[in-house]
């Protein structure tokens, strides 16, 4: 993966690449997972009041899943199925508790 290029540009080889893809998709999950966490924090009366935050988070969080189903190996697809799995069971708490 070292010395082959991408048909991008010669200067991108694909350990580059992969190395990136990995980085950007991880710093992907850990943002939503501390933006949901601060905003639960400080602002749940909102969340409660609104939920587009929720449901962007959902649609998101699936399309991981979707990624990681169709791309990736177990281990990341368990780990954001049980993302999901937790947003899911917060929203559906969020409005039995509304």
């Amino acid at each position: 993966m070292k010395t082959s290029s991408a048909l991008l540009s010669p200067a991108i080889n694909m350990w580059k690449a992969w190395v990136g893809f990995n980085a950007s998709h991880s710093i992907g999950l850990l943002f939503i997972g501390l933006i949901n966490f601060y905003l639960a924090l400080r602002y749940f009366g909102h969340l409660q009041a609104d939920p587009f935050f929720f449901i962007s988070t959902l649609l998101t969080i699936g399309f991981y899943v979707w990624l990681a189903k169709t791309y990736w190996f177990t281990i990341p697809l368990m780990g954001v199925s049980i993302a999901l799995l937790c947003f899911v069971v917060s929203y559906v708490l969020t409005l039995v508790n509304h």
